[in-house]
């Protein structure tokens, strides 16, 4: 199964109360910005255990399941709310409804992803790396992309550069001290993992607006306790 492949075996069993056609009419397009770079690699790994945290629609989990591996996807919504049981039941993955920043699963995977997840955790993204980190698997593979700030420079928007006034992260007042800027430059990113990962390989893809999203392959898991 290739990217395209995933994308429309997703977009037949969105569920008929998600948000309607913006799978097919705007996220399947974004999708095409970052999931190439990652597709890429994933097609290269032996298959085994996989997690992929707030798997959106699920093309990832999609993609990995028609690469032979056992996948469960991790989310704070219900299902239904973005993944259906059809879908699930079609490519023979699990789902499980928790939040990433409560605490780790307590299983190991030999794949963890997350991808385009981090902009949308504006308390403790730190916790939620660590949390990654815990459920990594000895000689596992942990790949999470943030975001450059870059991005949002790039986009002509009504939040232009501040997107810290988007509505998602508050109405635009200094944020608490627990909050934390969650667009990252690449050292920046590179430091976060480096607190619980012995092994951090950051990568950013070139092509149309794909700059701005940056990929770090992890590994060796530390301070997970």
């Amino acid at each position: 199964m290739d990217l395209l492949e995933a994308q429309d075996t997703v977009q037949a069993n969105v569920p008929v109360t998600c948000f309607n056609d913006y799978y097919e009419k705007v996220y399947r397009g974004y999708e095409q910005y970052y999931l190439p770079w990652l597709s890429e690699r994933l097609k290269n790994l032996a298959p085994g255990s996989a997690l992929d945290v707030g798997p959106g629609w699920g093309t990832i989990i999609t993609f990995l399941s028609g690469l032979g591996w056992n996948v469960t996807a991790m989310d704070d919504q219900p299902l239904g709310t973005y993944i259906s049981q059809f879908l699930l039941d079609k490519i023979g993955a699990r789902f499980v409804q928790h939040d990433i920043l409560l605490a780790p699963l307590e299983e190991k995977f030999d794949l963890v992803s997350c991808t385009q997840v981090l902009l949308h955790l504006k308390y403790r993204i730190d916790r939620a790396v660590r949390h990654l980190a815990a459920m990594l698997a000895p000689g596992g593979l942990a790949i999470i992309s943030a975001l450059s700030p870059d991005y949002y420079k790039n986009l002509k928007s009504s939040y232009g550069t501040e997107w810290e006034r988007m509505p998602e992260y508050g109405s635009g007042a200094p944020p608490a001290p627990d909050v934390v800027t969650c667009m990252l430059t690449q050292a920046s990113f590179a430091n976060l993992l480096g607190r619980y990962f012995g092994k951090v390989d950051i990568s950013i893809p070139t092509g149309q607006n794909v700059h701005s999203v940056m990929f770090a392959e992890c590994g060796n898991p530390i301070n997970v306790l």
